[in-house]
């Protein structure tokens, strides 16, 4: 497998660390994936507007036939139910101390399927998971996927990766729908790192932001085509260019042009949130402002729009508070060299580090051999993208790798 592209994105704050980094450079390693836990265009469009009935918030129940010494398995009480009428979230857990890790995987869900109405797919019943065997998070353990698939299924989980710093760990998609839409998709984190996220006030941040790159937003950008790269000179620019999106940056937010994408990164290139430097703390930038609010603002709600999901802007989950005010309107237009802000970019130490871990989560991911990459309309894409969380100096990072195959 060749491996062709990395993205780099600043995703948090200097926060306090107390981790095995402080004070010292990454030296590069890969630690091994684990297979189991152990102890600008101008538009017309308008966002559209769905009545349609949304799912009710989770509880959680014990996963059967799930025996991981240590663990608590937990999964939604309606999980593997189909509701048509619903966009509906399968969620399974495997976390050592529920208690202080699940809220924020709820949270995340209730907030997630209050805004999503619909995937836009006419799937009655559901589908069949049979025969979903690749290396998928929660299945090698016993715990397995629902029967039927209605309407995304995403397993987070703690694990052994690295100890304190450097790995936190990753995220992303392993099964999209005939739409191009996420079917399927997993969170990790290190067991050693989750304390510190907790008791800085980003868990419950980062899962929503991460839950919303396994549903697409950043990762499944590029193959909607929804961005477009800019070159001037030895400046690289990146702007988004979904019309729903683009339409509220325009006349909602009255701002000209197209929504700026990040494009910073050091040595990477970049286009999977929108661009720190004018939208500071919205919650899909690449920054997470520890201690403030990271709101989600109704441009993101229309990326989703953009993606193929039917959205209901009276939802609560969107910050309307949150508007062209607290923007810049910039163009984007900045270079690659420095961050904004006096952030420092990921050395490059740092980065081969996360880059190595990242192909090593796709080998491993990797289709068996005899194995159909697509199986009852779903397609497997666990092995082409990965968004792998990095630490260094106190800064969390999102590096993105990807194989050189396109996801869809």
């Amino acid at each position: 497998m060749k491996f062709t592209k990395i993205t780099i994105s600043l995703l948090a704050g200097l926060l306090p660390w107390g981790g095995k980094n402080e004070g010292c450079i990454p030296t590069p390693e890969t630690p091994a994936p684990t297979d189991a836990p152990t102890a600008a265009p101008s538009v017309t469009s308008a966002p559209s507007q769905s009545s349609s009935p949304i799912a009710a918030p989770v509880t959680l129940s014990p996963t059967p036939n799930c025996s991981i010494s240590g663990y608590a398995c937990l999964q939604n009480s309606d999980f593997g139910e189909v509701d048509d009428n619903t966009w509906n979230m399968d969620l399974q857990l495997e976390t050592l101390n529920p208690d202080i890790t699940k809220d924020a995987y709820i949270t995340a869900r209730d907030k997630l399927t209050s805004l999503i109405s619909s995937n836009n797919l006419n799937n009655p019943g559901g589908e069949d998971t049979s025969g979903w065997t690749y290396a998928e998070f929660c299945e090698s353990n016993g715990a397995g996927y629902p029967s039927k698939l209605d309407d995304i299924y995403i397993c987070g989980r703690d694990a052994v990766i690295d100890g304190h710093g450097k790995i936190l760990g990753r995220a992303g998609p392993s099964r999209v729908w005939s739409n191009g839409l996420p079917s399927a998709g997993s969170m990790e984190f290190d067991i050693d790192d989750i304390t510190w996220l907790i008791n800085n006030g980003t868990w419950e941040t980062v899962i929503l932001h991460e839950m919303a790159h396994v549903l697409g937003i950043g990762t499944v950008w590029r193959s909607n085509n929804d961005v477009q790269r800019i070159r001037r000179g030895r400046n690289i620019s990146y702007l988004y260019e979904g019309p729903i999106a683009t339409n509220v940056w325009q006349n909602d937010w009255e701002c000209a042009g197209a929504p700026p994408v990040e494009a910073d990164g050091g040595g990477g290139t970049a286009g999977g949130h929108w661009d720190d430097e004018c939208m500071d703390n919205e919650l899909m930038t690449g920054y997470l402002n520890g201690g403030q609010a990271n709101p989600l603002s109704k441009l993101t709600a229309a990326t989703l729009d953009d993606l193929g999901y039917s959205i209901d802007y009276s939802s609560s989950t969107i910050d309307n508070t949150y508007d062209g005010s607290n923007t810049s309107c910039c163009n984007g237009r900045r270079n690659l060299r420095q961050l904004n802000n006096g952030k420092p970019p990921l050395s490059a130490k740092g980065k081969a580090n996360a880059m190595a871990y990242g192909k090593s989560v796709l080998e491993s991911r990797k289709l068996p051999t005899g194995k159909q990459r697509v199986k009852n309309g779903l397609k497997y894409v666990g092995d082409k993208i990965v968004t792998v969380y990095y630490e260094e100096y106190g800064y969390i990072y999102d590096v993105e790798v990807t194989s050189h195959e396109k996801l869809l």
